[in-house]
């Protein structure tokens, strides 16, 4: 597991709060889509964990499409409601936050957002080889990559 420190980890909001797609989705190609019905987010916003209500959107837009997956995997653990609005507490509202990334840590007793995943610099991990002269693992590298560009020749002339 990578070494973050607690700013790595600091609660945030979605990067879709605010903002708005150019074609937002019919309420009911979005209860499809979300596996989630309009009378169940009718429910999450009678309880306050959702800031808007179905009923009065005809459209959803990425922010509420965020927040509805944030609540839903909440509201389907298996928690009890008051459990649920324990946890949703201390979180400033609408509940905008990345499903994939945001958690509860129970040992922290605190919620966390998962830093992005950085980017792999192909030239980078070869120049790191290099200097630290893993002469097999470039070679193995070398192979792999000979291989493919074979493979994807043979392919293309297949297709002629």
């Amino acid at each position: 597991m990578p070494d973050w420190s607690s700013s790595d980890l600091q609660l945030k909001h979605s990067e879709y709060l605010g903002e708005h797609t150019l074609f937002p989705m019919p309420l009911e190609s979005f209860e499809v889509m979300a596996q989630v019905s309009a009378d169940e987010m009718r429910r999450w916003h009678d309880a306050g964990w959702l800031s808007f209500n179905p009923y009065k959107l005809h459209e959803v837009d990425w922010a509420e499409d965020e927040e509805v997956r944030f609540i839903r995997a909440l509201a389907r653990s298996g928690l009890s409601d008051e459990r649920i609005s324990e946890l949703l507490a201390p979180l400033a509202k609408p509940y905008c936050y990345g499903p994939e990334r945001t958690f509860y840590s129970f040992q922290k007793r605190s919620w966390i957002t998962l830093p992005p995943k950085p980017a792999f610099c192909l030239r980078g991990e070869i120049t790191g080889l290099g200097e630290a002269e893993d002469w097999d693992s470039l070679e193995v590298i070398r192979d792999d990559i000979e291989e493919l560009l074979e493979q994807a020749t043979d392919d293309a002339e297949e297709q002629v």
